[in-house]
């Protein structure tokens, strides 16, 4: 998004390898700006609901009713004419008024090498345990052996 300035395109493939050293550069200025937005809110002294990209995809009824018994402070909405409405949004396709590109879990992998992905396992390591990204950076790491083998 910073570099296309928009939220539906990205930047060109061979864009990765002209702007190598400032690539890097950006991986380290993000990673680092990434871990203290999420200390800052982890660390703070209100309530907070974490919801990953990959819930909502995979598990998109219990995500959506557990932000909503987060939000209204209930263990249950059983019920509830709102576990209905959760019910019917994964059945029934919404309109679409913003489209975003199509992406997918671990769908850019292609674009980090092994140096870049270690910087950052490294750096922010306790926060990829945390949210269960952690194993995708050894993942990566195995599928690049098995490629050079």
């Amino acid at each position: 998004m910073v570099c296309s300035g928009s939220h539906d395109l990205s930047i060109a493939d061979q864009d990765f390898l002209a702007f190598n050293k400032y690539w890097n550069e950006f991986i380290e200025q993000e990673i680092t700006v990434w871990k203290d937005f999420h200390d800052f809110w982890l660390k703070a002294k209100i309530p907070v609901h974490l919801i990953r990209y990959e819930d909502i995809l995979q598990r998109p009824n219990e995500t959506m009713s557990d932000l909503m018994k987060f939000i209204f402070n209930v263990e249950s909405i059983q019920d509830t004419l709102l576990n209905q409405y959760i019910e019917l949004s994964s059945v029934e396709r919404a309109p679409e008024i913003y489209k975003p590109r199509k992406g997918k879990v671990h769908g850019n992998s292609e674009k980090f090498n092994q140096m870049q992905l270690d910087f950052m396992a490294l750096y922010a390591q306790d926060l990829l345990k945390n949210f269960g990204y952690f194993d995708l950076f050894n993942q990566h790491s195995e599928e690049a052996s098995h490629r050079q083998t």
